[in-house]
């Protein structure tokens, strides 16, 4: 599908809602490359009505704090309204009351620290459930989202609101262009928004900083397991053989899983 084919799409898919005409669209972000991306599409759209939501996990690099304003700024300049919003619980307070880490088949925490809030911001905001709700997943990110439609209705995770995807088609090499109409460079990386998340890579891991592997051992004592399963790691147990697998390139610890995204998609984007 070309450039303007996946406009007219978008366009054409935004334009469904329930009473024909949406108040508003409603752009759940992480500020990470597919996030920048969406800000930008719904500025050349010319979407009027559009609110921006980020929600803080409280597990985030200490880098993405800088990144977020960065994102913030550029959605004002395009005319946005802004909203920085968090749950009741930070990652470590979630993991303490459950006794135990989320993992990648049980990713209690998108909707626990994401999820959760987003849908709460949007039902003050949007009680009628009219809002459209953009998201930036895309097809040839995993075989897990190979069939992540343009849009839908009936979400479980939005209250049976438009759900419009506009990256749906897009590959890495389509967003990346439309990022280059940014001020912004394409990041190396997923979202910096938890770091680390229970989805990442050796890359991943490897970024992650001296304070927060210190709170990782810490909870790991404290709820007596661990945050990556060690069948998920090549049998590293704990965060420290855990960075021992990120490390290495070869052997025991070397192989690294394909990526899984999260089961809500709000994540990492």
């Amino acid at each position: 599908m070309d450039r303007d084919s996946k406009k007219d799409s978008a366009t054409k898919a935004a334009q469904g809602s329930k009473s024909g005409l949406a108040p508003c669209y409603i752009i759940s972000v992480s500020y990470g490359n597919d996030s920048i991306a969406l800000i930008q599409l719904a500025k050349e759209q010319k979407l009027d009505g559009v609110h921006v939501v980020y929600c803080d996990t409280g597990w985030g690099h200490s880098s993405w704090e800088q990144r977020v304003a960065e994102g913030e700024e550029f959605a004002k300049q395009c005319g946005f309204s802004v909203h920085n919003i968090h749950g009741d619980e930070t990652f470590s307070d979630m993991v303490r009351r459950k006794k135990g880490f989320p993992s990648q088949r049980y990713q209690f925490c998108s909707g626990t620290l994401k999820g959760l809030p987003f849908l709460e911001w949007c039902e003050e905001h949007d009680p009628d459930c009219e809002a459209v709700i953009l998201i930036g997943k895309r097809k040839d990110e995993s075989i897990a989202r190979k069939d992540t439609p343009t849009h839908e209705w009936g979400d479980e995770y939005h209250n049976g609101r438009l759900i419009w995807y506009p990256l749906s088609d897009y590959t890495a090499k389509d967003r990346d262009e439309v990022i280059a109409r940014t001020p912004f460079q394409v990041l190396p990386h997923r979202s910096l928004e938890c770091c680390p998340c229970v989805n990442a890579n050796k890359t991943d891991l490897l970024m992650v900083e001296n304070g927060r592997l210190e709170e990782i051992r810490e909870l790991e004592i404290e709820v007596g397991n661990y945050m990556y399963r060690a069948q998920k790691k090549m049998g590293a147990k704990g965060i420290d053989e855990v960075l021992l697998w990120a490390k290495s390139p070869r052997g025991r610890f070397g192989k690294d899983p394909e990526f899984t995204p999260c089961v809500t998609g709000m994540c990492g984007m």
